[in-house]
């Protein structure tokens, strides 16, 4: 690690002064003391701080009190002894315990203290209209130690203060989406989706790396993906990772595996950026798992050049190897992007309206067909909140009873606007979260501003709109777009298309130790309100799917919107003109509107004395839609 002395001075750094304490060291590392200019969250705020260079680690060691300090600005946080070697952390909401002779921090509370941080800091970033407000574990919390000796790394105790490399705290508070990390003789924090504040191209510019950056990049690594990754069942390795641990999955699981550790740890950049991205294909889960997110901006360096002139030999074996798991990867996702070949049916309908954002992307579209008005969005954005509003407005004014939430093409998104979305139409006013690695039990509850004038009033905030409730979903509603359908089908709604995609983690926000940025699943699992997480999907009421003529899936029914009005008003028992009766049950199939096809109905509800079933007419249906 290159060593800086230089000499800043700031008039905030008195912020950060902590309550010190002298002592005599007890780690066997070798190391000394440097000052590292250090940005906090902009380009402007820059500190000197006190920083350990511990010999055979590329990445500076800073202690526990300053690193939450700068994590979470607006308050000081500090580092004070227990009395029995440890030491306590607090950070304004709960507190951590750091060993520095067994090398393990612990927590009784592990989720309420990784989203600490100040109120004045927590105000900053509060959503428009759904604001969460407070976390509680629905059960008595259960205590976790996790060893960062068992990988190598040392907790260095120095002064009163208890050090870890800064990229090591950082995946203990991965799940803030906040971030501490060095390059080239500066320190950055920063919000981990931003773009870095300190320059981080060298990772991309060498060619090679030291033993001692692969070594404990790889290490690190490791240390997150074994105590913080959500292991979300549909990736291949995740089963094995539960059992063994990553590091021994790898070395294990089979010879790709084997290979795959090999060049994470390589010195050759090529081949870290090989092992990184077939890693990443091995454990795609459907859309949260992606590693080296920043992919896309270094093309056109000499590392990135490297590699793309590697794919091209396809006698290397990295490309090799890098081609089979790239075909697993695209299989894996035709699976759910089928139902993309299908959207120009919509152009069948004439939209009320459509919404774009300022780039001209798509935020929503809205259609009426008979009494029921369908809501197309493909992500949960705040944007997408006022499309809603716009949208029922219409409804109401044109005396539509079904209101169709269409999620069928959606991935994912912001989960402040599902809550919302939920809250709305169900009631349900907070997420409930399991986590995987100490299996404690969240609630974090939210307040809403459903009539937006950006006053937040408890109890007084009331959603108008009485419209009996759908959501069309396929196996391509992923995450949010997943949770949505689950959520909503707990809560009573009927949910219609196929069987969702599943999703059901949080995502974190990492950077390897080298500053390579990452998306992936984290410990976080949505839940239902009853318990278990929601990565089976939700399967649907009444299911749209049907076989087309190459045996995969047809999902023309999805974009059928007379056979969905038909669906919602027997479904809900609504006044329509009578249709012949034709005697059915559950799971009996139907003549549909448009092409003689069936539609699968599972788990109906009643609506009254007898189970609804589904009778299509032919292709001129009685009901006239609007245009």
């Amino acid at each position: 690690m290159r060593k800086i002395a230089k000499k800043v001075v700031s008039i905030l750094s008195i912020a950060l002064l902590l309550v010190s304490f002298i002592t005599t060291s007890v780690s066997a590392a070798t190391y000394e003391k440097i000052k590292l200019p250090t940005y906090v969250y902009s380009e402007s705020l820059m500190l000197e701080l006190d920083y350990l260079d511990v010999e055979g680690v590329p990445v500076p060691y800073l202690d526990a009190g300053y690193f939450m300090s700068c994590l979470l600005p607006g308050e000081t946080y500090g580092t004070a002894p227990v009395g029995d070697g440890t030491y306590k952390v607090s950070n304004g909401k709960s507190e951590m315990i750091v060993d520095p002779v067994n090398d393990t921090i612990s927590f009784k509370e592990m989720e309420i203290f990784q989203n600490g941080g100040s109120e004045e800091d927590i105000e900053k970033k509060l959503g428009k209209y759904a604001r969460d407000v407070k976390l509680e574990y629905t059960q008595d919390p259960n205590p976790i130690t996790i060893s960062m000796g068992k990988y190598g790394i040392d907790i260095i105790e120095d002064g009163g203060a208890v050090y870890a490399p800064i990229s090591t705290w950082s995946k203990v508070l991965s799940v803030s989406r906040r971030t501490g990390f060095y390059n080239d003789g500066k320190v950055a924090f920063q919000g981990a989706y931003n773009d870095p504040i300190i320059d981080t191209s060298s990772v991309y510019n060498n060619p090679t790396r030291t033993e001692e950056e692969a070594d404990f990049t790889y290490r690190d690594f490791c240390f997150y993906i074994d105590n913080f990754y959500g292991c979300p069942s549909p990736s291949l390795l995740s089963d094995s990772i539960i059992e063994k641990g990553f590091d021994a999955t790898l070395e294990t699981y089979s010879d790709d595996t084997r290979e795959v550790k090999r060049l994470l740890k390589s010195t050759d950049s090529v081949d870290m950026l090989f092992g990184i991205r077939i890693l990443d294909n091995m454990i795609y889960d459907g859309g949260h798992n992606y590693l080296d997110s920043s992919r896309k901006s270094y093309k056109e360096t000499p590392v990135g050049q490297a590699f793309e002139e590697a794919l091209t030999d396809k006698s290397d074996p990295r490309t090799i190897l890098y081609d089979k798991w790239e075909a697993y990867y695209q299989n894996w996702k035709q699976n759910t992007i089928r139902i993309e070949q299908y959207i120009n049916g919509y152009d069948a309908y004439e939209p009320v309206f459509s919404d774009e954002d300022s780039n001209g992307g798509k935020i929503a579209t809205y259609y009426e067909c008979g009494n029921t008005g369908i809501f197309v969005f493909d992500s949960f954005t705040e944007s997408v909140i006022d499309s809603m509003y716009k949208a029922m407005d219409i409804a109401k004014e044109h005396g539509i009873s079904n209101f169709v939430f269409d999620v069928s093409n959606n991935s994912g998104g912001d989960s402040d606007t599902l809550m919302f979305i939920l809250a709305a139409i169900t009631g349900i006013d907070g997420m409930h979260c399991s986590i995987n690695s100490d299996n404690n039990k969240t609630l974090r509850s939210y307040i809403y501003d459903f009539n937006r004038d950006g006053i937040f009033e408890g109890a007084d905030e009331k959603f108008d709109y009485k419209f009996n409730y759908a959501i069309l979903c396929s196996r391509k509603s992923f995450s949010c777009g997943n949770a949505l359908p689950c959520l909503a089908k707990e809560a009573g709604i009927p949910i219609l298309g196929e069987k969702s995609g599943g999703g059901t983690c949080i995502v974190d926000v990492m950077m390897f130790a080298n500053t390579i940025r990452n998306r992936i699943s984290g410990q976080n699992n949505i839940s239902y309100r009853a318990g278990g997480n929601l990565e089976a999907g939700a399967t649907p009421d009444y299911d749209l799917t049907k076989t087309a003529a190459d045996g995969l899936t047809d999902y023309s029914d999805f974009y059928n919107f007379e056979l969905i009005n038909y669906i919602l008003n027997n479904h809900y028992g609504n006044n329509i003109p009578d249709t012949p009766d034709i005697p059915g049950t559950n799971n009996q199939s139907a003549q549909s509107v448009r092409d003689s096809q069936t539609v699968k109905v599972s788990n109906v509800p009643k609506t009254g004395d007898f189970d609804v079933f589904i009778y299509c007419l032919m292709k001129h249906f009685q009901y006239q839609c609007f245009y």
